[in-house]
């Protein structure tokens, strides 16, 4: 399962930590499909490598274990994404006191 993270400390950030490698597939299959090409390399004129907008990033704790991050507006194509997949998560209804709305999901 996939757990959404928050931190007090910091409100702008969402946190996504894995239980297992099969997780670590499912996140893998969200950056592939959120952190896409910069447009600018399908310039015909465009002649270096081609290079991604980066969404959400990778850290590795001290103790190994690795976390994913990205701004929490992105909550909401994180979400859809995993909705579509059937990707089992937890923590994001549960924690809606981090946004500035209510979210209202079907």
């Amino acid at each position: 399962m996939i757990h959404f993270k928050f931190s007090p400390k910091d409100t702008r950030y969402l946190f996504l930590k894995c239980d297992n490698a099969q997780d670590e597939k499912a996140i893998a299959g969200l950056i592939k499909h959120i952190n896409l090409t910069d447009p600018i390399c399908f310039l015909p004129t465009y002649k270096g490598p081609p290079f991604t907008q980066d969404f959400i990033w990778e850290y590795a704790q001290p103790g190994g274990q690795k976390v994913w991050f990205c701004a929490i507006g992105m909550y909401q194509p994180i979400y859809e994404y995993f909705k579509k997949n059937n990707i089992e998560f937890d923590g994001l209804i549960e924690n809606q006191s981090y946004f500035k709305r209510e979210l209202s999901h079907s």
